[in-house]
């Protein structure tokens, strides 16, 4: 995956131009934000084949715990008595790879993006501490009249810039979409392995 690096010269181009230099990688960010859709129903779906005669309730517990940590506590607090030992490592495990997925997942549709035409095969991003509230505002004001800034004087000196290419989102899309298999598997053991209370 790509690290960030700092912007030192150029100017950076913001707003929906910025993306309408790079369609392809535009659709493959929409498919990684999709399949994280699919992947947030199917380990919801886990939540329900834990608790089969309280899936309602299952799903109330899964939409009402936004933090991951407190999502996979309750989560493995359920599983530790319903599951085998080794399922309830793999559903351990599962939610320890989800907060890499969620990572990649997040870069995506939280990203600040913006085309350098120091990668110009790429799209990138402003890491988010480098962001001001001044330029925030004039995002808000111009939204989506594109507009050209120096990145050292909007975002100051030593921004960090992550430039993103295609192969960089088809490997994140790849990665997500075998995360989400893996959930599927564990729907499957789940529901064929059950134990009660």
């Amino acid at each position: 995956m790509p690290q960030p690096r700092t912007h030192t010269k150029g100017d950076l181009l913001v707003g929906a131009k910025a993306l309408e230099k790079q369609p392809g990688l535009v659709l493959l960010m929409g498919c990684i934000i999709c399949r994280w859709t699919i992947v947030e129903t199917h380990t919801a779906m886990l939540f329900a084949t834990l608790l089969p005669d309280e899936t309602e309730s299952a799903l109330d517990i899964y939409h009402t715990f936004f933090e991951a940590n407190v999502r996979k506590n309750v989560f493995l607090a359920v599983a530790k008595r319903k599951l085998s030992p080794s399922l309830y490592r793999k559903a351990d495990d599962f939610h320890n790879d989800l907060r890499r997925v969620m990572g990649d997942r997040n870069k995506i549709a939280h990203g600040l993006w913006c085309w350098s035409e120091n990668a110009p095969d790429c799209l990138c991003t402003v890491e988010q501490s480098f962001v001001s509230n001044a330029f925030l505002e004039r995002l808000k004001v111009v939204r989506g009249d594109p507009f050209n800034i120096p990145a050292a004087k909007q975002f100051g000196l030593g921004a960090k810039i992550t430039a993103y290419s295609d192969k960089d989102f088809s490997t994140m899309l790849e990665r997500m979409e075998a995360f989400d298999r893996k959930g599927l598997e564990l729907v499957h053991a789940f529901t064929e392995h059950i134990s009660p209370f």
